[in-house]
C-alpha cells in the first residue's frame, strides 16, 4: 500500500455501542464533509446468529455482527466467519438511498 490514507473520525460514529455504524465509503487524502453524493449510499443491517461474525464486503472486512454498513449502489459479495461455524455467503442487491438487512444463521462445523 503506498502512503497512510487519511480517515475521518465522524464517518465512523456509533448509532449504539452495539451496533457500529461503518461508512465504506472514506475517500483517499480527503476529509470532506458530507454531500449529496451521502444520499446515494444504503444503509445495510448485518446481523448472525451467533454474533460475532467477521463482515467482509466485496473482499474488504468491514467489522464484526451486528453492524451497521453504509454502502453504495449495486451488487455486494457478503461474507460472514466466525471460528468453528461454515461461511456463510450471498450477493447482495441494493438500490441507492435503499435500506438492507442481513440476518445468518451460521451453522457449526
Amino acid at each position: 500500500m503506498n502512503g497512510d490514507i487519511p480517515l475521518d473520525p465522524a464517518r465512523f460514529r456509533n448509532v449504539q455501542a452495539d451496533k457500529p455504524v461503518i461508512d465504506a465509503t472514506v475517500a483517499q487524502g480527503s476529509a470532506a464533509p458530507a454531500t449529496s453524493a451521502d444520499s446515494a449510499l444504503s444503509s445495510v443491517d448485518v446481523k448472525s446468529s451467533p454474533d460475532g461474525a467477521e463482515i467482509t464486503i466485496d473482499e474488504k472486512y468491514m467489522g464484526s455482527t451486528p453492524s451497521t454498513l453504509k454502502l453504495p449502489a449495486g451488487d455486494h459479495k457478503v461474507k460472514l466467519e466466525k471460528s468453528g461455524f461454515k461461511v456463510w455467503e450471498r450477493t447482495l442487491a441494493i438500490g441507492a438511498g435503499a435500506t438492507a438487512n442481513v440476518n445468518a444463521t451460521l451453522d457449526k462445523e
